[in-house]
């Protein structure tokens, strides 16, 4: 018992460790840098505040796992293993959102070519033309991208 004991409170020591390095670097990047002036972008944004998210709670998970091995407390190992199930299941759950992003992604740029074939027929075809100038004017936009 003492040896699982021992592997808990390690490896939970351990993620604490990497957990407060991580949010440190993460915040000192973020906000000690100003890199908000050097990055507009949303993207950037929300990985930045993503990667700050995760590392707090690993640290907080982390830290329970260390208290519970320590004082082998079913309180506090009971809410360390609650935080642990609930962080894994929103790992999945990110893993399915990315994968669904992933194939709208793919979606919109099989779109876009197959919409640049058609435009490139234009010119020469009647039938393509009054299709686009259809479109054209419902969305009212001018080409594919626009």
């Amino acid at each position: 018992m003492q040896c699982i004991r021992g592997l808990l409170f390690i490896s939970n020591f351990l993620f604490l460790f990497v957990g407060v390095i991580v949010t440190g670097l993460s915040c000192y990047f973020w906000f000690g840098n100003n890199l908000e002036e050097w990055y507009d972008d949303s993207l950037v944004k929300t990985l930045m505040y993503g990667t700050i998210s995760f590392a707090a709670s690993m640290t907080v998970i982390s830290f329970l796992g260390c208290c519970g091995a320590l004082k082998w407390s079913r309180l506090i190992l009971g809410l360390y293993m609650l935080l642990m199930f609930l962080a894994i299941l929103a790992e999945v759950c990110v893993g399915i959102m990315v994968v669904i992003d992933y194939d709208a992604a793919a979606a919109k740029e099989t779109t876009e070519e197959m919409m640049l074939d058609s435009m490139g027929k234009y010119s020469s075809d009647k039938g393509t033309r009054n299709v686009w100038d259809t479109y054209q004017s419902k969305m009212e936009c001018c080409g594919v991208t626009n």
